[in-house]
């Protein structure tokens, strides 16, 4: 089981992730960013995981995303909108 120090700092790296993954979109393109939105909006690790593909197909290093799918179906139902929230929080921080 994963404790909250350790779901604040993968929060914050998966937040790091989706960043840099929506730097990659070319200019005036938002997919990215329309991918990455309904990431975030994801309400079960079912409809997170499922959110995940479309990004995983874009990048060409997915091991990062490819933990964090493993860490999101092993996690406990309860503790996933929490992290979920966890991310959302990171994400705002770092989207400066």
């Amino acid at each position: 089981m994963l404790n909250n120090e350790k779901l604040w700092d993968m929060s914050r790296e998966f937040a790091e992730m989706l960043l840099k993954y929506e730097a990659g979109a070319g200019k005036g393109r938002k997919d990215r960013t329309n991918n990455v939105n309904q990431l975030l909006e994801s309400v079960s690790t079912k409809q997170f995981l499922l959110n995940l593909i479309p990004i995983v197909k874009d990048e060409e290093e997915r091991t990062g995303y490819e933990n964090m799918g493993k860490m999101v179906n092993m996690m406990p139902k309860d503790n996933f909108p929490y992290f979920n929230t966890l991310i959302r929080f990171q994400y705002a921080l770092l989207n400066k």
